[in-house]
């Protein structure tokens, strides 16, 4: 009987472990790769490559509408709009991921969706590297 309950102690110690671990690793995985250290293209022509992916992205809702298509398409028009009022390249990126993604900042989420963190990361990643130098 002592082993039988040493055995369960252990795996409920063991599974614990686990479970806090990946806890760790989903709220390390809400926030977007830093960028600090980025050399970042004027705001300028940030708006007009962002311009281009938005034309881009109305053409593929017209042809194939789906909601995670329509939800990148609003992220791009996010970063135009932070874009055009003066943020910069790195804060417009980030201030529109956090309109999307829950948990990513101390605010609410803006526009309440189903996407997973890997995917809106991906949509970040993927304008931070349109907008690289």
């Amino acid at each position: 009987m002592k082993k039988f309950m040493f055995k369960t102690r252990l795996g409920l110690l063991v599974l614990l472990g686990v479970l806090a671990f990946g806890l760790t690793e989903v709220s390390a995985q809400q926030l977007p790769k830093q960028t600090q250290d980025v050399n970042w293209i004027p705001a300028d022509d940030a708006v007009s490559i962002v311009n281009q992916e938005i034309a881009t992205l109305d053409q593929q809702l017209q042809m194939l509408p789906s909601q995670a298509l329509e939800l990148k398409h609003k992220f791009y028009l996010t970063i135009n709009e932070l874009l055009s009022v003066g943020a910069t390249v790195p804060d417009a990126l980030l201030e529109s991921y956090n309109r999307f993604v829950q948990g990513a900042s101390d605010s609410p989420v803006v526009v309440p969706n189903s996407l997973s963190v890997a995917t809106w990361q991906s949509y970040y990643n993927e304008a931070a590297q349109m907008l690289q130098n």
